[in-house]
């Protein structure tokens, strides 16, 4: 059964035809209690409630990481309209990070 994303339609309500006659759409899908069921649950993965389950004091340790000063310069070089990405080097990182997720059996 295929259902598609963004189907908002109610249960009941006329499905509009294809160019060949056809129903556009699959219906909807409605359970022995009257109610409608999600085609698919998505959930969160463990490393995903791993990482929401730790502590504060892990956040602020990530926090003390990153360059406040650095993060203000390029604000205002962006709000002035002097902020220049450099291509080649942003090109250069990406590869060489794939370059290296390779060689370490990641890719």
């Amino acid at each position: 059964m295929i259902i598609k994303v963004n189907d908002v339609r109610g249960l009941g309500q006329p499905q509009a035809t294809g160019l060949n006659g056809g129903s556009a759409a699959a219906p909807l899908q409605q359970a022995a209690g009257g109610k409608a069921e999600p085609a698919v649950v998505i959930g969160l993965s463990d490393a995903a409630k791993a990482a929401q389950a730790q502590p504060v004091a892990a956040s602020a340790a990530n926090a003390d990481k990153l360059d406040l000063d650095l993060v203000q310069e390029i604000r205002q070089r962006i709000a002035e309209g002097t902020f220049e990405i450099d291509y080649q080097k942003v090109a250069g990182n990406l590869l060489g990070n794939a370059v290296a997720a390779v060689r370490a059996g990641r890719g």
